[in-house]
């Protein structure tokens, strides 16, 4: 009686571990995982006379190293793939996954069907799934998942075909092929979704991976259970996260961070590690992706001589890498705001596909020079294009059809060519503008909108071009991409490879010499230039030593008459020595500990000359000596208190062997008169305090003193001194002079 219990006791427990293994019997399974194709028992088949092929294929598979492509041969080919053969049970259900391979429309159908007398094609007359090109077809950026009941057939001995009718061009991808009943519950491991495919060294600040996974039983995961990520290559990265799925449930799983930028492949192998698993086969997925160096090079005989280098840590081991320094925009010229073009300057088109023609624009006796020519006018796309001679193939949105450029005659930059659109109603807060500012003009595109793109999906970059004045050397030219003025949805589908197509280089007039930095058609990129890690620079030109954009330091020491040697902020201009001497940049600055006003300067460039002008509160405006002042090296030291040289016209005071910037000019007229004299006597006489433009001082407190100081530069007739004011120094108490 014992032994009965016991015997009885052992079926109960192997029933209950046998149920869920019946119930999860796979009665068919194929992912062409194994390098064998077509795989045992399973034949390809090319009807109606025509050629037409399936293969095995590694590229875009829906998981693992192997899919299924039918690939174009001739038109109207007709290619089966027929399975080997099955008996399916009661609740089986046929799974596969479909991908097509282009967006384009080629009209081509493909159709899933069954036999239950044989393998050939013309017994495959029950059709299980009809697609249509252009109609039901899955989105082509990523695999469909389709499923259909077999209750039907079950018991019988049954064929399954893949039938593609391949019209005009495209192929198909098939992958994951089952038959069966799912178990009570069941991961599968359904893609890697990042990072793959190729990237630029440092593209990316971080990355994210993430997978998908899906519990395709028919009851919920309680107890939590591992997923796995493993990177391997010159980095190797491993990540474990728990997590529990409810029955059915699909889900993206994000890892921990990493950064990856040493170059080479890297593999990635993601499972799932859930105990009692009844179907093993599906839990793990294989992928890989390379990271390419990207980041400097050029100087190839087809770059006409020009090299590039970017501002990331992977051009470390170029001879130069530029910096970013985003060119400052005061006094810009607006082309298009908001939407709306300027209607003063020349335009071709619309804001969704237009460019401007700015000739006659810049300084007398500079140009810039490209490939050594020399031009003077400019020619702006809306679509990311400066060309330098007219032509409307600056209206191309198209970078796909790159040809349609390069063998245009047309000397051209794309910044990043792309279908952008200034008059998208998703980002109306846009800005087209170009700046002359002394040795560059600088172009920038300021929320450029992808045209039907996402609500955030736009970019800000700018162009800063090099205008030389001699024909010794051909200009340079930097293209900056600023992360934190671009939108969250461009930064992640530039982050997952996944950007619509654009294009950023140069060529030469004929296209005969060109550099691509970035390029990306429709199937993906191509060229991995670097656009955002943080912000970038990318500078190109023909002395791979002397890429070195950057913002110039100016240490400026001087001593307001009235407040020295307490410290108040100034504003510090950087103008142009070419009249109307434009203010190219503007900074407020408060001293160091030292008295030193120390500030970085985007415009500034080697070689020019340039006017520091100081202006302060209650202070005469004081420019600096008469022609201009140098950056060396990117730098420039200037003590105005040194001489009275150091200040145009001398316009300093004298104090015991130090000079002083005149105090007095409570309302910043350009003048010390009595106008200055009658506000700080109000203000003293109702004894005001604090921070006010009457206290001189800086003493908190409007008074006797603030007023001595006013009265006797106001004595002295003081007033500002610049180019601009010669004819004014000729006129005498414009405002009235004081008297006692």
């Amino acid at each position: 009686m014992k032994c009965f219990y016991i015997c009885a006791l052992l079926c109960i427990i192997n029933t209950f571990y046998i149920i869920p293994e019946s119930n999860a019997q796979v009665k068919l399974f194929e992912d062409f995982e194994s390098g064998v194709f077509p795989s045992a028992g399973w034949t390809t088949v090319n009807s109606n006379g025509a050629e037409g092929e399936w293969k095995l294929n590694s590229r875009n598979t829906k998981s693992g190293r192997g899919c299924a492509v039918s690939n174009f041969s001739v038109t109207r080919a007709e290619n089966y793939l027929i399975s080997k053969r099955f008996i399916p049970s009661q609740g089986d259900s046929l799974v596969f996954y479909f991908k097509q391979t282009f967006w384009n429309n080629y009209n081509d159908t493909f159709k899933v069907k069954l036999s239950n007398i044989d393998s050939l094609p013309q017994s495959m007359n029950t059709i299980l799934f009809s697609f249509y090109e252009n109609v039901n077809y899955p989105v082509y950026s990523g695999y469909g998942r389709y499923s259909v009941s077999l209750n039907s057939f079950a018991g019988q001995t049954v064929w399954i075909a893949f039938h593609h009718r391949n019209m005009n061009g495209d192929n198909i991808r098939i992958d994951d092929i089952s038959v069966g009943k799912p178990g009570l519950y069941d991961v599968d491991m359904v893609e890697n979704i990042f990072p793959k495919g190729k990237f630029g060294a440092c593209a990316v600040e971080t990355l994210i991976p993430s997978a998908k996974l899906r519990n395709t039983g028919s009851e919920n995961i309680s107890e939590p259970f591992n997923v796995t990520y493993k990177i391997s290559g010159p980095v190797n990265y491993t990540s474990t996260k728990e997590i529990l799925l409810n029955a059915g449930e699909e889900r993206e799983i994000f890892f921990d961070t990493s950064f990856i930028s040493l170059p080479g492949i890297y593999n990635v192998k993601v499972f799932s590690s859930l105990p009692g698993d009844p179907v093993l086969t599906n839990d793990t997925v294989y992928s890989s992706f390379e990271m390419v160096k990207a980041d400097y090079g050029g100087g190839l005989f087809y770059n006409g001589g020009y090299y590039f280098s970017n501002s990331t840590s992977c051009s470390e081991n170029a001879q130069s890498s530029p910096e970013f320094s985003w060119k400052d925009t005061i006094n810009s010229v607006s082309m298009i705001l908001n939407g709306e073009i300027n209607q003063q300057l020349p335009f071709t088109g619309n804001t969704n596909n237009g460019y401007f023609s700015l000739g006659n624009i810049l300084p007398q006796g500079y140009s810039f020079r490209y490939f050594n020519q020399n031009f003077d006018s400019v020619f702006i796309s809306t679509n990311g294009i400066v060309g330098f001679k007219k032509n409307n193939a600056l209206l191309s949105h198209d970078p796909t059809k790159i040809n349609s450029l390069f063998f245009i005659q047309l000397p051209a930059i794309c910044a990043y060519w792309s279908d952008l659109n200034f008059g998208s109603s998703s980002q109306n807060e846009n800005r087209l503008s170009y700046k002359l500012a002394g040795k560059y003009i600088v172009i920038t595109f300021d929320k450029a909108h992808v045209n039907s793109g996402d609500e955030s999906e736009y970019i800000t970059f700018q162009i800063c071009l090099e205008l030389v004045n001699s024909l010794n050397a051909n200009s340079r030219f930097a293209v900056q991409y600023n992360k934190e003025s671009t939108g969250e949805d461009f930064l992640s589908k530039y982050s997952d490879n996944t950007l619509s197509p654009h294009f950023v280089g140069f060529k030469n007039t004929t296209g005969s010499n060109y550099l691509k930095y970035r390029y990306r058609d429709s199937t993906g990129l191509t060229d991995y230039g670097t656009l955002f890690n943080s912000s970038v620079s990318v500078q190109f030109g023909q002395n791979a030593a002397l890429l070195n954009n950057r913002s110039s330091d100016l240490n400026l020491t001087l001593k307001l008459e009235a407040v020295h040697p307490g410290k108040d902020s100034v504003e510090i201009q950087i103008r142009d020595t070419f009249y109307p001497y434009p203010v190219l940049e503007s900074k407020n600055i408060y001293p160091d500990l030292g008295g030193i006003f120390k500030g970085k300067f985007t415009i500034p460039a080697e070689n020019y000359n340039y006017y520091i002008v100081v202006k302060h509160r209650n202070s005469i405006e004081t420019w600096s000596r008469e022609f201009g002042e140098q950056f060396a090296g990117f730098s420039l030291n200037y003590d105005i208190s040194s001489d009275s040289t150091f200040a145009y016209g001398n316009n300093l005071k004298n104090k015991n062997g130090s000079y002083y910037i005149y105090s007095g000019d409570a309302d910043r007229d350009g003048l010390i008169d009595l106008a200055d004299f009658s506000m700080i006597s109000n203000d003293a006489q109702n004894f005001m305090t604090g921070y006010r433009d009457t206290d001189l001082n800086n003493d908190g407190v409007v008074d006797l003193a603030d007023l001595l100081i006013c009265e006797n530069n106001a004595e002295n007739f003081i007033r500002i001194k610049t180019p601009l004011n010669t004819l004014n120094n000729s006129v005498s108490g414009a405002n009235g002079s004081y008297k006692k």
